[in-house]
């Protein structure tokens, strides 16, 4: 909640709650957390992610999907057979910052 009254232009956003726990777990104190994810959000502009509509989340996504075919064009073809777009696994990478799929280690 501090978070979302400290950086206003975003509010509450869900995924937000994935990359603090990874911090809590990591037992980081409470306003190391927040000056942290402040930093993360502002300095490094990544509350370009969570605004309405997500804009920076869907131009990754396109991003990503044009990369994967050129360089793997088997997975989006078979993607593409099963009705599935790349960004169905994706989105949720980036606004998590792979903290939800990955393991603590790998994302530290």
């Amino acid at each position: 909640m501090a978070l979302s009254n400290g950086v206003p232009k975003l509010g509450y956003v869900q995924g937000l709650n994935t990359m603090v726990a990874l911090f809590l777990a990591q037992d980081l104190k409470d306003f190391e957390i927040y000056w942290f994810m402040k930093y993360l959000l502002v300095k490094k502009k990544l509350e370009e992610l969570f605004v309405e509509g997500f804009p920076r989340v869907q131009l990754l996504n396109y991003q990503l999907e044009i990369y994967a075919r050129n360089y793997l064009p088997d997975l989006i073809d078979h993607l593409d057979e099963l009705g599935l777009k790349i960004s169905y696994f994706t989105t949720q990478w980036f606004i998590t910052m792979f903290t939800y799929d990955l393991e603590i280690p790998l994302v530290i």
